[in-house]
């Protein structure tokens, strides 16, 4: 296997076929430049904070939503939040995306962003499955991935992995949710994977808790171990 680039990893993606009850919104090309805009500065960002000393993280979720990144194209996002979010990452993504002008919005990338913003965290998310799983014939729904897309989804992790890697060592891994973790566990079984609790339901304050904890190791890791 070659060297990945983003924009590699990207048309990789845009290959993957729509499905009767699977969308692959990186097909439209402003959502697949909306990716490679992210991804690019996300590596850039990586590239800055492991030179300061703390080690990269790598967030996964579960999957796109129809409000959410299936109408962006970046993971764990919403038009409305890439529009108004202070998080000084998306402000300086902004400029560079393409959003619908009325987009909705989504509840756990809202609640996540705030996080991050009051953490001072800048996690590069993905997804277990990384499309959108809607029920059939009704593309503005959602639904829980299966354990076959789940599989699917381990190998898209690991190619995101490979391709940070050659910007910065990997050192930290998270999941959301139970199929986050189980997915990031499954790809990464060599590795610690630290478990957070989903922030929606109610679970805002048990994520944020989670985030500070795992902070608080960020800090104390050794980049060069």
């Amino acid at each position: 296997m070659g060297q990945t680039t983003v924009r590699s990893f990207v048309r990789r993606l845009r290959r993957r076929p729509d499905g009767p009850d699977v969308a692959n919104p990186w097909r439209k090309k402003p959502l697949a430049d909306n990716l490679t805009a992210y991804l690019e500065l996300m590596l850039e960002h990586t590239r800055e904070t492991t030179t300061a000393g703390r080690p990269r993280l790598l967030l996964v979720a579960e999957a796109l939503g129809f409000k959410g990144g299936g109408e962006t194209g970046i993971p764990l996002s919403s038009p409305a939040l890439l529009r108004s979010c202070k998080h000084p990452f998306i402000e300086t993504l902004r400029p560079h995306l393409a959003l619908v002008p009325e987009g909705g919005s989504e509840a756990t990338a809202t609640i996540a962003w705030e996080c991050f913003a009051r953490l001072g965290l800048t996690p590069l998310v993905w997804n277990a499955f990384p499309f959108h799983p809607h029920q059939i014939a009704r593309m503005h729904s959602n639904r829980a991935p299966r354990a076959a897309e789940l599989r699917e989804g381990i190998d898209w992790l690991r190619r995101l992995d490979q391709l940070v890697t050659t910007h910065s060592t990997p050192m930290m891994v998270a999941g959301v949710g139970r199929k986050g973790t189980l997915a990031a566990q499954a790809a990464f079984p060599e590795r610690e994977v630290v478990a957070l609790r989903h922030p929606s339901y109610g679970g805002k304050a048990e994520f944020e808790r989670g985030l500070r904890l795992l902070m608080s190791r960020l800090d104390t890791v050794d980049p060069a171990r």
